[in-house]
């Protein structure tokens, strides 16, 4: 036996599914919480300002509010701003976040040494101007002064705020008397099959196959071991799939990718790979003695891409350009003019005159005396 010393590899991970981060692109991975995304939307359609989001540890409320945040991200109307009140639950702390997240470098750079009634008066002004959404992860860390900083911001502004904590944690806030909350939702317990998927999801996005190296069964049980929390489930799913890497032989061959209209929240045309290579898909049929009805067939949609449109020429420009093609050609059929080496001539010697004589004479006898 091969020792095992990176556990990825060996299960042909690009990386660990199980860790316990929220994945990117949300929508990709987000499972079990159809209901409530349906009331957040009708929420903001509504124009409501205040509401919360109630979940119990691990059950997917910073999920929730990540998927937000993308969303609105996308839709480019509305601007989303996700703070945790772990690390941002006093006033100051609240405030400084804010205006690093609204304001250009310049400008915040000088107004975060401004008092704290200077950094509200801009921050009020620059919310009022656009839809904002504020999101609020671990609520009940919030101080007195902070929630009534956000009070005052949602009485001032149409900005949207959003609180997300446990059902315990939410009523200690005491929020009755500064919150009306329009959209209290809670993000129940997760289906056998929500996190059936949540697993596979993960492991497809990182570059493996279904729920590969557990069997439908094997993962059940550990559902259930989790009493169907996601982040629990992560943990137990995790330490397996590190004791499977040591009895794996062979690694599954990937099968065509297909990604679901249904689970990317959109429509697009889909198209099928398989090794690398584009195939069609033939409708499904079938098998002999059943009801079962065909699927209708998935096809490859080729891009048909669009003409380049050139705009003629102006007059002026069109002659410039038939002379110049006329030079070209002309230089290009010329034959080459004959080459004709001229010999270099030597300089005559110049011929003594007399007085050159007479001079180098007494230049001679100078040398003489010497």
């Amino acid at each position: 036996m091969a020792l095992v010393l990176d556990w990825k590899k060996k299960l042909g991970y690009t990386e660990d599914p199980f860790a316990e981060e929220v994945k990117h692109p949300v929508r990709d991975y987000i499972v079990g919480t159809k209901p409530v995304q349906e009331k957040f939307n009708l929420f903001l359609i509504k124009n409501q300002q205040f509401g919360t989001v109630a979940a119990e540890e691990g059950m997917g409320k910073s999920t929730f509010l990540e998927w937000i945040a993308e969303e609105l991200e996308r839709s480019g109307k509305n601007k989303a701003h996700y703070l945790n009140a772990k690390y941002h639950g006093t006033q100051t702390k609240l405030l400084d976040a804010f205006v690093r997240e609204n304001f250009s470098f310049f400008t915040r750079s000088s107004l975060l040494k401004k008092p704290a009634e200077a950094k509200y008066e801009k921050l009020i002004v620059k919310l009022a101007k656009n839809n904002h959404v504020l999101l609020i992860d671990n609520a009940s860390n919030l101080s007195k002064e902070a929630s009534q900083l956000l009070a005052s911001i949602m009485t001032k502004t149409p900005t949207h705020i959003l609180f997300a904590d446990t059902k315990a944690n939410l009523k200690k806030l005491g929020l009755s008397g500064m919150f009306e909350d329009k959209l209290k939702v809670t993000i129940k317990e997760y289906t056998k099959e929500n996190l059936m998927d949540m697993i596979k999801y993960r492991i497809e996005g990182a570059g493996s196959v279904g729920i590969f190296p557990f069997k439908e069964k094997e993962l059940e049980k550990l559902i259930k071991k989790a009493n169907h929390n996601p982040k629990k489930l992560l943990h137990i799913t995790r330490d397996k799939a590190i004791e499977l890497s040591l009895k794996v032989t062979e690694l599954p061959e990937p099968p065509a990718k297909v990604i679901s209209a249904e689970r990317r929240g959109r429509l697009f045309s889909i198209k099928i790979q398989r090794g690398g290579e584009d195939m069609e898909v033939a409708d499904e049929q079938p098998e002999p003695g059943t009801t079962k009805e065909p699927r209708p067939p998935v096809r490859t949609v080729k891009k048909k891409e669009a003409p380049v449109a050139i705009e003629p020429l102006s007059e002026e420009t069109q002659h410039d350009a038939d002379m110049l093609s006329e030079i070209i050609e002309t230089t290009a059929n010329d034959e080459p003019d004959e080459v004709v080496v001229v010999e270099e001539k030597k300089p005559k010697k110049k011929r003594k005159t007399k007085d050159d004589k007479l001079i180098a004479d007494l230049l001679g006898e100078k040398k003489k005396k010497r």
